[in-house]
């Protein structure tokens, strides 16, 4: 996955910060990841679902910082249940959530350095542009109604590679 390795691994790195990469992030690891004193986690809600079954109760997360999740939706039902567990730990741990695909390489929204607001994916960056269309009709959608979303910036995938049909089929032109 493109985009979770760019913001989970490259970023922080390039920050000139430390990244654990966690290839065998099953429930009997959890414990293992967090004694190594993490102050940010990047991970998916189904990290997040693991992080509730298998934590233990003694584990300290007092230097964790940020708990950015990505990869999938995030309820706001398991995000106010993830705040609590994260306070019950000693984190003092902002919970972001953000939106992105491997598919465009890119980040569309996110909520890191905001204040979190359920059900949202954050704010658009700078160069991002974005937009919800119908899907039967390829016209654009207003506010608060259900279409597919459509996103463009320099940093984002624009064509597959030798693939002209897909692209006609899967790259709408705005």
């Amino acid at each position: 996955y493109a985009y979770g390795f760019w913001v989970s691994a490259m970023s922080p790195i390039l920050g000139g910060g430390k990244t654990i990469l966690t290839p065998d992030v099953g429930p009997e690891r959890i414990d293992y990841y967090f004694k190594k004193n993490p102050d940010a986690i990047f991970g998916s809600p189904a990290v997040i679902e693991m992080l509730h079954s298998h934590i233990s109760e003694d584990t300290s997360l007092s230097n964790l910082k940020i708990f950015a999740s990505g990869g999938d939706r995030l309820y706001p039902e398991m995000a106010e249940r993830t705040i609590e567990l994260l306070k019950q730990h000693g984190a003092h741990a902002t919970l972001c959530n953000g939106y992105g695909l491997s598919e465009i390489l890119g980040l569309v929204s996110t909520s890191v350095g905001q204040t979190y607001h359920p059900g949202t994916a954050g704010k658009i960056p700078a160069g991002v542009h974005v937009m919800m269309i119908d899907p039967e009709t390829g016209e654009e959608v207003g506010f608060n109604r259900v279409g597919i979303i459509c996103a463009s910036g320099k940093h984002l995938l624009t064509r597959y590679y030798n693939l002209p049909e897909l692209n006609k089929e899967k790259f709408k032109i705005v």
